[in-house]
């Protein structure tokens, strides 16, 4: 199977391995990330089997990178709780996404040089 990312400034092909839930084995789900502000749908993971089928779509709602976040850092595509998702994510994602909470973490705790 296939995974399509499309997301602001980079769009990316990979393999996906299946994913578990509740100990079953399946196709990774595609995902819509819909931002909670502007409602947007700013990033698509589209999963396509074998035989060209898209499977089904998921949506979660994230602040995109543009609008604020509250408890969440926007723009990320990170699922919490779901390591199946996280091993399928590929590096160039995982670099994204360290980048982003480090930026979120820099403005949410400042550090002083005085």
């Amino acid at each position: 199977m296939l995974a399509h990312w499309t997301l602001p400034n980079l769009r990316l092909t990979c393999r996906v391995a299946p994913e578990l839930t509740h100990a079953i084995a399946h196709p990774p789900n595609s995902y819509a990330f819909c931002c909670t502000h502007c409602g947007e749908v700013w990033a698509r993971r589209t999963v396509v089997d074998d035989s060209g089928a898209i499977q089904p779509w998921f949506f979660w709602t994230v602040p995109c990178e543009a609008c604020p976040g509250g408890l969440l850092v926007p723009g990320s595509i990170l699922l919490w709780r779901d390591e199946e998702y996280f091993r399928n994510l590929p590096n160039e994602l995982l670099v994204r996404e360290f980048l982003l909470h480090t930026k979120d973490l820099a403005h949410a705790c400042p550090v002083s040089n005085s």
